[in-house]
């Protein structure tokens, strides 16, 4: 396995875990949701943004 390829894997492994966590009921506050889907957008560019969110990444 590349350098590059292991670099997806592990930022698809973490967009998955950030989305999950944006899912769940455990994070409350939205200044912390609003860190989660900054990093979201960083490590999933192609993502579209998230039309519900007042700040940009």
């Amino acid at each position: 396995m590349t350098l590059g390829e292991r670099l997806k894997e592990v930022c698809a492994q973490c967009a998955d875990s950030a989305t999950g966590l944006l899912d769940s009921d455990l994070l409350a506050d939205e200044e912390r949701r609003e860190q989660i889907r900054g990093f979201l957008r960083a490590v999933r560019p192609e993502e579209p943004p998230d039309p519900f969110s007042s700040r940009r990444a």
